[in-house]
């Protein structure tokens, strides 16, 4: 809150109802009088008191209620306008936000790290996979990432993020075809589990991954193919 008492704040945008995402927007709404926008279908959550397991709780606390707006199809300021793209797979409604003029990408958790060995239970690899291909269709040059920071070279790093979960698909696959469990596949290709999986009783961990992966093989085609006729 320091930080954001000395700062000017016209309005909040949420890239998706995460708590370490928008966990300060009812405070902000409360001290700043700041509306937020956030994507739609995330009214009902955002509107509730997050209902958060215990290790989400202690590392980043509640996330109180908080009231929005559904984003609109851009966001206009003094000096940008930034255009709201729809990218789901972290989420089912997750959004970025791209600056054209600057190309410059808020990526929200779309990126986090270019080869992640840990995912949320909750995460859709193949439609995350479909997102980063439709990003890599923009002219992305500085990517802002809640996690990473600020990665100069945007494109290289959402591309790179792309092909890693490929490759894990069809490594998963060649497993597959050769009758391994997923859980098998799980110990093979990631054999050490951080405290975080225990912690969080799977609800992060590299099985889900794994499944994730195990459904990319229509999705990785088609991208493979797409990028032989780029190439």
């Amino acid at each position: 809150m320091p930080f954001f008492r000395e700062r000017r704040i016209v309005r909040l945008a949420v890239t998706h109802v995460h708590e370490d995402h928008c966990g300060l927007a009812a405070r902000l709404q409360t001290e700043r009088g700041a509306p937020a926008y956030i994507p739609a279908g995330a009214e009902y959550s955002a509107a509730q008191r997050a209902r958060l397991p215990l290790y989400r709780r202690l590392f980043w606390g509640p996330r109180p209620p908080f009231s929005a707006d559904v984003f609109p199809e851009r966001i206009e300021t003094e000096s940008h306008t930034f255009q709201v793209i729809r990218t789901p797979g972290h989420t089912r409604d997750h959004v970025c936000l791209f600056e054209p003029s600057r190309g410059w990408l808020f990526s929200g958790d779309v990126y986090a790290r270019s080869e992640p060995k840990l995912i949320f239970a909750e995460e859709d690899v193949p439609e995350l996979v479909r997102t980063l291909n439709r990003l890599l269709e923009l002219d992305v040059g500085t990517l802002f990432c809640a996690h990473a920071g600020v990665v100069e070279d945007g494109r290289r790093a959402l591309a790179a993020k792309r092909d890693y979960l490929l490759r894990i698909g069809q490594q998963v696959r060649h497993y597959l075809g050769l009758g391994y469990s997923l859980r098998r596949i799980d110990r093979i290709l990631f054999p050490e589990k951080p405290s975080l999986t225990r912690i969080s009783m799977g609800e992060w961990s590299s099985l889900n991954l794994v499944r994730g992966a195990a459904e990319l093989s229509e999705v990785g085609d088609r991208v493979s193919e797409v990028g032989a006729q780029k190439r």
